[in-house]
C-alpha cells in the first residue's frame, strides 16, 4: 500500500513499482467470480493475492507465460517526458470487486508519478458475466474504501474520489462491450469509440474476455505474434493483461506452450498462468 500511495523519485525505483503494479493487476485477473464463485474454495490464494507481497509476485513470474512488461515500461516512462503530464491512458476493465481494486492502484499510481494527465475507465453498461465491471461498482468501490476504519485505506479511498472529482479519471461506459462483436470490427461497428481509443496514447485491456474478442475468438497458433493475431482494433499502442481461462491464446514461444500443456492439462482454462503483451506504436 506504501508503493501504491506514495510517488517514486528515480527512475529504478518507478520501473520496480510499475512492474509489481502490472502484475498486481494482472493478477488480480485471478479473482474472477465465474471461476470462484465462493471464496472458501480458493481462501488461500485469495489471502495470498491480498497480501501483494514481493516474495508472491516473484514466485507467479515463472506462470506468465508472454511478458511484454519491458515494451510497456518503456512506454509510459516515455510519456514521462513532458511535464507538467498531457498524456492519456485508457483502461479496459474486466471484472470488479478485487480486480477492480488492482486495477485503481495501477492507475492511481501511474497519474501520482506523472505518467498521464488522464485515465479513462471504459466499463459496461451491464454486467455481461456476474461480475462485469459497471461505473457503479467503480463508484462503490471508491466509497467502500474511503469508509475503511483503516486510516491508509480511507486515504488512499479518498486520493481516488479526488481523481474522479478533479477529471483525472473518467468513466466511460459503451453499449460496444457487450455486444458480440469482435473488437477488429470495432471501426465499423462502433466508430465514435474507436475514434476515442486512438486518441488515446495507450490502452491497456483486461481480462480474458476482453482477449478473446480481441483474438476474434480464433484458434491461433501459440507463437502467432500478439500484433499479427490483434491486428485491426486500434492504430494506437495496446496492451493485455489477462489470467488464461479459454482455450486460445497467441504470442508464446512455442517449445514453452507444449512444455506446458504437457505439465498442466488444464493450462489455458484454469486461471493460472498469465500473459502481459503488447503492441506498441510510435506516436
Amino acid at each position: 500500500m506504501h508503493g501504491i500511495a506514495e510517488d517514486a523519485i528515480d527512475t529504478p525505483c518507478r520501473e520496480r513499482r510499475f512492474r509489481s503494479l502490472l502484475q498486481f493487476s494482472l493478477w488480480g485477473n485471478k479473482m474472477d467470480l465465474s471461476l470462484n464463485p465462493t471464496l472458501n474454495s480458493d481462501l488461500d490464494a485469495m489471502e495470498k493475492m491480498q497480501s501483494n507481497s514481493e516474495a508472491h509476485l516473484d514466485e507467479l513470474k515463472s506462470h506468465i507465460l508472454s511478458d511484454h512488461s519491458d515494451a510497456l515500461w518503456a512506454k509510459v516512462e516515455a510519456l514521462r517526458t513532458t511535464q507538467p503530464p498531457t498524456a492519456r491512458i485508457d483502461i479496459v476493465l474486466d471484472n470488479a470487486g478485487y480486480e477492480l481494486f488492482t486495477d485503481l492502484c495501477l492507475a492511481h499510481w501511474l497519474i501520482n508519478n506523472g505518467y498521464a494527465a488522464q485515465i479513462i475507465f471504459h466499463t459496461k453498461c451491464i454486467p455481461w458475466f456476474v461480475s462485469d465491471a459497471s461505473v457503479k461498482d467503480v463508484q462503490w468501490v471508491i466509497c467502500q474504501l474511503q469508509a475503511s476504519p483503516t486510516e491508509e485505506i480511507a486515504s488512499l479511498g479518498r486520493a481516488f474520489a479526488k481523481h474522479l472529482d478533479a477529471g483525472a479519471w473518467k468513466l466511460v461506459p459503451h453499449t460496444f462491450w457487450t455486444l458480440p462483436h469482435e473488437f477488429h470490427l470495432l471501426p465499423d461497428a462502433a466508430p465514435s469509440l474507436f475514434a476515442t481509443l486512438n486518441a488515446s496514447d495507450l490502452i491497456i485491456l483486461k481480462g480474458d474476455l476482453n482477449y478473446r474478442k480481441l483474438l476474434a475468438d480464433r484458434d491461433w497458433p501459440w507463437d502467432t505474434p500478439y500484433s499479427v493475431a490483434t491486428a485491426g482494433f486500434s492504430t494506437t499502442s495496446y496492451g493485455s493483461l489477462r489470467t488464461l481461462k479459454a482455450n486460445l491464446c497467441c504470442g508464446l514461444d512455442a517449445q514453452r506452450a507444449q512444455a506446458t500443456a504437457a505439465a498442466d492439462s488444464d493450462w489455458l482454462t484454469a486461471g493460472q498462468y498469465g500473459v502481459i503483451q503488447a503492441h506498441i506504436v510510435d506516436k
